[in-house]
């Protein structure tokens, strides 16, 4: 177990005053020579705070500017069975906010991306996750409407979604999950406050029963500056 010295002290409390929103995402810390006063110390040994937090990436040093607070992150955590998306960096929570809903039915892109008959009636939801008021990420889902009769106003109101699906006992044999690179179209770019054509991570789950049949399918998308990916295995 490391020593805890004053450098680190002075870490913890500045990352404390952060997760408490003392300090939000973007805004600059106070000038080394402040805070060298405000915790009696020498500025080495705020550098040396300061760099421990650089560290953890919850602050960016600025060349000329100072040092600011990074804006809300997430770890993407993936592995070749699975994708864990809401691990974030900070300990504040992100927030699920419904965003929208229809039924739709198959369309030939639908039909063949899914493995379903031509005018296949679905469930169509779209949420927003925010932290500390900032859109983190966007996530959709497409469930069969004949397995998951009236499935719609929890998935736009639950905190686990997975929880939903387990109530109607569906028994999925088998997942397939991917992790790609796209490019923001319109939607969003509004959503996300960015610029058209801005790289995005998008992370796809398919849910398969018995047969392979289809039963659910998700995704989860957000700016690529705002995910951490770490590859892991399974312990």
């Amino acid at each position: 177990m490391g020593t805890y010295t004053l450098d680190r002290k002075i870490a913890h409390e500045l990352k404390y005053n952060i997760d408490h929103m003392e300090y939000k995402p973007d805004m600059a810390l106070p000038p080394e020579r402040e805070l060298a006063e405000r915790f009696g110390v020498q500025r080495k040994t705020i550098r040396m705070a300061l760099s421990r937090l650089v560290n953890e990436k919850i602050i960016v040093a600025k060349e000329r500017s100072g040092y600011f607070i990074m804006p809300p992150r997430c770890q993407l955590r993936v592995n070749e069975n699975s994708i864990g998306w809401r691990l974030c960096l900070s300990e504040r929570k992100l927030k699920a906010k419904p965003l929208s809903y229809s039924l739709v039915e198959t369309n030939k892109r639908l039909s063949e991306k899914f493995r379903l008959p031509l005018g296949t009636k679905l469930h169509e939801i779209r949420r927003i996750y925010e932290m500390d008021g900032i859109v983190i990420g966007l996530e959709g889902f497409y469930v069969q409407e004949d397995m998951f009769p009236g499935i719609a106003g929890e998935l736009l109101s639950s905190e686990s979604v997975f929880s939903v699906f387990d109530d109607y006992h569906i028994e999925i044999q088998k997942s397939l999950f991917t992790t790609n690179i796209i490019y923001a179209d319109e939607m969003e770019k509004g959503i996300f406050n960015l610029p058209l054509s801005a790289p995005l991570v998008k992370e796809e789950l398919s849910l398969l029963e018995r047969e392979n049949r289809f039963a659910a399918y998700a995704y989860m998308k957000a700016p690529i500056e705002k995910m951490e990916i770490m590859l892991y295995e399974w312990e």
